[in-house]
């Protein structure tokens, strides 16, 4: 048999269980080859109800098992339903649980000022007028692993706030037609709003 990939169901709509500390809910994910008219005989054959076809996902159906669950993992379901002809595999379902992870605010001592990020009125302006970027790292998004252009003047990328996050593959100094976008200190235009940029987008957490 193939493999079939598992939906998550984040939440049970229809009757469930714990057994070994995991929740199985009372539905299966069944592949079956033939339509959805040999999905309903096969489903209604072993006790099932079809609940249709799962997206554009080509011969995957919905199958709700009908009644009480006995308060076990049903795998003797889902090795008869295997057993018919037409179906690649079946999987009974487990609802996986979603834990926020704890977030705490930043432990910097310039964090007051970063009114970009966290907007209290500090400078006199509206407060709440923000990237609002505290709501997204209660979610767990911290923009790991995404890499951000940022198309501006000099960037300090040896500053200790940048340093860690500064990914040289991906930087061009287009002015100078070199690799390092260090901005030119001693111009008498300053040059050096990427690095306010750049720190918005990746500063370091907890820099002191």
């Amino acid at each position: 048999m193939t493999s079939l990939t598992l939906f998550v169901l984040f939440g049970c709509l229809h009757a469930c269980t714990y057994a070994d500390k995991i929740r199985y809910t009372n539905e299966w994910i069944v592949e079956v080859k033939g339509g959805p008219e040999v999905a309903d005989e096969i489903a209604q054959r072993h006790g099932f109800k079809n609940l249709g076809k799962i997206g554009n996902l080509q011969d995957h159906f919905r199958f709700l098992l009908q009644g009480e669950l006995s308060g076990l993992h049903m795998s003797s379901k889902s090795e008869a339903i295997s057993q018919e002809k037409q179906v690649i595999n079946a999987q009974q379902q487990v609802v996986k649980r979603r834990v926020k992870k704890g977030y705490t605010a930043p432990v910097d001592s310039q964090w007051h000022k970063q009114w970009s990020l966290k907007n209290t009125g500090q400078t006199n302006g509206p407060s709440g007028l923000d990237l609002n970027v505290e709501k997204a790292w209660l979610q767990n998004i911290t923009g790991d692993g995404v890499v951000v252009g940022v198309v501006d003047d000099g960037l300090e990328w040896t500053h200790p706030d940048i340093y860690e996050n500064y990914d040289s593959f991906a930087s061009y100094d287009f002015y100078e037609d070199d690799y390092d976008p260090s901005p030119e200190y001693s111009s008498s235009e300053p040059n050096s709003h990427g690095t306010s940029c750049a720190g918005e987008i990746a500063m370091v957490k907890n820099s002191q």
